[in-house]
């Protein structure tokens, strides 16, 4: 929506120029550039070792990039200060494809972490509650985390990220631990948002293939470099 004098809002993501080298010096991602509006769903695909996970933990904040500029609508986060670039960040919802999972607390507390940690002053039952029977594990919420399955420990962590209410969601491997059927209230959950609150997420997947989560635009990542050109064989599902 445009302010009073007419000026458009920043997008949601802007990637311009951004690399990242690893501890040897070696190359994981090279100028990219990247922008991804309000709203939008977009799926960043590439086989194993493309560079696809280190791009979401560059935008989430947990890697700095050697070069180039990260900003999240429209503020250069990596040249905030730390508190500042922490306001950034809780906006900011990850989900990892693998862990994250506090074994030594349960399902709720799981759920409620990050509220505890950034807003203590709340009492955050309600909204845990609402979130977890949304995506169906309302009824795993007292069990120690060690006792649920691998579905419910990442939807777990969903709710994790959703609880926050993100501006931008960020979703290793969709579809991993999930059946179809317990994908589909996840989907619904995140397209909810994307409709009420114009929620921008960016999935990463190594085919494509992300039924039932709909994506409005694919973009392919190879040995570190973005392309619009998708390789013959590869697998979408656009909404």
């Amino acid at each position: 929506m445009a302010d009073s004098a007419g000026a458009q809002p920043p997008p949601a993501l802007e990637l311009d120029r951004v690399g990242v080298v690893n501890e040897l010096g070696l190359p994981l991602l090279m100028r990219i550039r990247l922008t991804v509006q309000a709203g939008e769903a977009l799926a960043v695909v590439g086989r194993n070792g493309s560079g696809k996970s280190t791009l979401l933990r560059v935008v989430a904040g947990l890697i700095a990039p050697r070069s180039g500029t990260v900003r999240i609508a429209g503020e250069d986060v990596f040249s905030l200060d730390y508190h500042a670039q922490q306001r950034v960040r809780t906006r900011v919802g990850m989900v990892f494809e693998r862990g994250g999972v506090w074994a030594n607390r349960t399902i709720e507390s799981n759920i409620s972490l990050p509220l505890e940690y950034h807003h203590p002053e709340l009492d955050t039952r309600k909204t845990v509650r609402q979130v977890a029977e949304e995506l169906g594990i309302d009824g795993s919420l007292n069990r120690p985390a060690t006792e649920a399955d691998a579905s419910v420990q990442r939807r777990t962590l969903i709710a994790r990220a959703l609880v926050m209410q993100p501006a931008l969601l960020l979703f290793d491997e969709p579809q991993h631990s999930l059946t179809p059927d317990e994908a589909r209230p996840v989907c619904d959950a995140i397209e909810r948002r994307r409709t009420q609150q114009r929620l921008t997420v960016i999935y990463a997947d190594h085919d494509g293939h992300v039924d039932p989560f709909r994506v409005d635009r694919c973009v392919y990542l190879a040995h570190g470099q973005l392309t619009n050109q998708i390789p013959a064989g590869q697998r979408f599902s656009i909404a």
